[in-house]
């Protein structure tokens, strides 16, 4: 067997036991959402949505991990990166997007990973929730018109 191919070989090697490090790293590890409030929530954009999720090992609460959180819909997040307290729990921040005609209300999945994990290679544990959106109610009439400025 020639130089090439004994390196090669050897390089595979090693991300195959980085990888499978990683991989055994997440294995004892596990992300869960404890809570979603208030759900179903108004998709009017300004009410803010508590999603608290809980990082563990064995069973366990970790601290200090970095939880990263993405909306795989509309929507943002005051913070995408929060660290577990001493519960392992760590609250989210959604604020759902402004529910319009070409934007109707509709569910919102919300992927949660614990990026404090993986050592060599992005293998972490997450989960997902799904976050109900519905129409708001209709706004409160103000008593103002167009004919009351215009006459």
């Amino acid at each position: 067997m020639s130089g090439k191919y004994k390196a090669l070989l050897i390089i595979l090697a090693i991300v195959a036991m980085a990888t499978a490090f990683d991989y055994v790293l997440m294995r004892m590890h596990d992300v869960t959402v404890v809570s979603i409030s208030p759900n179903p929530s108004p998709a009017d954009g300004k009410t803010p949505i508590e999603i608290v999720a809980r990082a563990t090992r064995g069973n366990h609460p970790v601290s200090g991990h970095d939880l990263y959180a993405v909306s795989m819909g509309s929507g943002s997040f005051k913070a995408f990166r929060v660290t577990t307290d001493a519960n392992g729990e760590a609250v989210f921040t959604y604020f759902p997007y402004k529910s319009t005609a070409l934007s109707p209300a509709g569910d919102v999945e919300v992927l949660i990973r614990d990026e404090s994990i993986s050592v060599f290679i992005e293998i972490y544990a997450q989960t997902s929730c799904t976050v109900r959106l519905t129409d708001p109610a209709e706004e409160e009439d103000t008593g103002f018109s167009m004919d009351d400025i215009f006459g």
